[in-house]
């Protein structure tokens, strides 16, 4: 790579990581709002919330990486125009071909990137997210305690005279116990409080000031009958934690029975036989999806690059507008392309890969046609002007025909 390849892909480069960096900050502040109280209700360290949100990172990474090369590309381009740098380098010879190299490269390897991310990486770390999700949904205590209403969660009763949510404490608390060798345990207390162990993924119940009574194990006499032990034992405590083995949610599900779960090779191979829930339709749509997203980032520096080019009076807020407008629009279409292969049973190659090609050659019209404004000496431009003219014509003439029809 030349120095003016390098000086174009560090040039891009910054404000690319700056976007990736403010598009993830967004994204995983707003999920954390959205999840903490969920957590907290559960009694979760942040060291799990943090976790949680880690897993969303390449959820999120798909959304931030075509985003912030694209506007990289766009803003870089924009100051070099503005600054008068691609006249100053096309009256050297060197054209936007030459520094579109570079980009191209490195388009190539976010591709592979995003593929590589969509393949493993989203797959396995959404089931990831999910199954925690599932853990602390069915771990948490708080979820369901109600004030005055006896609950009952597998072998224990719980009834609170008093919840306080948000500080996650108790008042008046009774918990009633049936243990697997046939004992009763009943336990009152003035004030009960969760409180997370060290690992952030259980908890404990610590009770203050209360009694602990528990009756003698059922034994078996020899003829069959069941006697009873010596009599209950009673404990006074002034503080005591209590466990809380409802603390087993049970093993979630196997990963697969969403096609979001499922890697690229799984959903080519089992597009046919869906897992229980999935359609064949929503397996091919999102095979497509992945496939198109990932080659469109290959061609985001021709679309940013032609837009980024123009008059340099006033241009710069207009062609990022529209840059913006354009790239949206082209997401939306994917998204409604892939609904309609979903739910319309319609073919992928119009739905999904038709908008594609329809972007493709619009990038690259834009670029071609912002390669006539950069003085370069090049000829390579011609063809798409020669391809301008002709449109121009034929819409003249279909004009001209209706004109004459209507008047």
């Amino acid at each position: 790579m030349n120095t003016v390849g390098t000086y174009v892909l560090r040039q891009s480069l910054k404000p690319f990581l700056l976007i990736i960096g403010v598009a993830l900050a967004l994204l995983l502040v707003e999920r954390a709002l959205r999840l903490l109280d969920q957590v907290l209700g559960f009694g979760g360290s942040p060291v799990l919330l943090l976790e949680m949100l880690a897993f969303l990172i390449p959820h999120y990474m798909a959304l931030a990486l075509p985003a912030g090369f694209y506007l990289g590309v766009l803003l870089t381009f924009s100051a070099m125009n503005d600054r008068h740098e691609l006249d100053a380098l096309g009256s050297a010879g060197v054209g936007l071909l030459q520094l579109v190299r570079p980009l191209l490269l490195f388009g190539l390897a976010l591709g592979l990137f995003a593929a590589l991310n969509a393949n493993y990486a989203q797959p396995y770390s959404r089931y990831i997210y999910r199954s925690l999700i599932h853990f602390v949904a069915e771990s948490s205590i708080s979820g369901y305690l109600r004030e005055r209403t006896a609950v009952e969660v597998g072998r224990y009763t719980f009834l609170a005279d008093r919840i306080r949510p948000t500080s996650r404490r108790y008042d008046k608390m009774f918990i009633y116990e049936e243990t697997s060798d046939g004992r009763t345990i009943a336990t009152t207390a003035e004030r009960a409080s969760l409180s997370p162990i060290e690992d952030g993924r259980r908890m404990t119940l610590v009770l203050e000031n209360g009694v602990r009574m528990s009756s003698a194990p059922v034994l078996a006499d020899a003829d069959g009958s069941s006697s009873g032990g010596t009599g209950p034992d009673e404990l006074v405590f002034e503080r005591i934690e209590f466990p809380i083995a409802i603390d087993d949610p049970g093993v979630f599900r196997r990963r697969g029975q969403d096609e979001r779960e499922l890697t690229i090779f799984e959903l080519w191979l089992m597009r046919d036989t869906p897992p229980p829930g999935t359609e064949t339709a929503e397996m091919v749509a999102e095979l497509n999806d992945r496939l198109v997203r990932a080659i469109s980032i290959v061609f985001l520096p021709f679309m940013a690059i032609g837009l980024a080019i123009g008059p340099r009076r006033s241009h710069r807020a207009y062609n990022i507008a529209t840059a913006f407008v354009l790239i949206i629009i082209y997401n939306e279409a994917l998204s409604i392309g892939k609904f309609a292969t979903e739910e319309a049973k319609l073919t992928p190659f119009i739905n999904q890969w038709l908008p594609l090609l329809v972007f493709i050659g619009l990038s690259l019209y834009v670029f071609l046609r912002a390669m006539a404004r950069v003085p370069s000496g090049q000829s390579l431009p011609a063809p798409i002007l020669w391809a301008e003219a002709g449109v121009r014509l034929v819409w003249r003439m279909i004009w001209a025909k209706l004109s004459r029809r209507t008047g």
